[in-house]
């Protein structure tokens, strides 16, 4: 059975669209994200991805912490139909670029948090990914 998440997500956020959908709690205090804020962020990351010609079958990596902006990467990518790669922020550089080559991506999404490792990583490719 195939479970699609970006579905569930505009059941949820009809039924209840003021509830929470993520939260966290981090060394910038309590981030706290509603089922419509999460349903709008989706949808402008997935416009975005859609206006670069991204969509089924496009591979999209996902290169970022563990926070609720990793769930939205997922579901934005996941909305326009594409096969979404999640990468290791703790692999080495040379492993990460090795395996962003390896699967194809034509995207990848990150935070930045992340892109000192991202620059190293785009030097190693054969071609740098927008």
């Amino acid at each position: 059975m195939t479970i699609d998440f970006f579905e569930q997500l505009k059941a949820n956020t009809a039924r209840h669209p003021e509830h929470l959908a993520f939260q966290i709690l981090g060394y910038k205090g309590r981030e706290s994200y509603t089922y419509t804020q999460v349903i709008d962020e989706v949808s402008r990351i997935g416009s975005y991805l859609q206006q670069l010609g991204l969509g089924p079958g496009d591979t999209v990596g996902i290169l970022m912490e563990n926070h609720p902006r990793w769930g939205i990467a997922f579901l934005a990518a996941q909305s326009v139909g594409a096969r979404i790669v999640p990468f290791d922020i703790l692999h080495l550089s040379e492993t990460l670029a090795s395996l962003i080559q390896h699967s194809e991506c034509k995207f990848l999404i990150s935070s930045a948090e992340v892109l000192p490792k991202l620059e190293e990583i785009q030097g190693q490719l054969p071609e740098r990914l927008p």
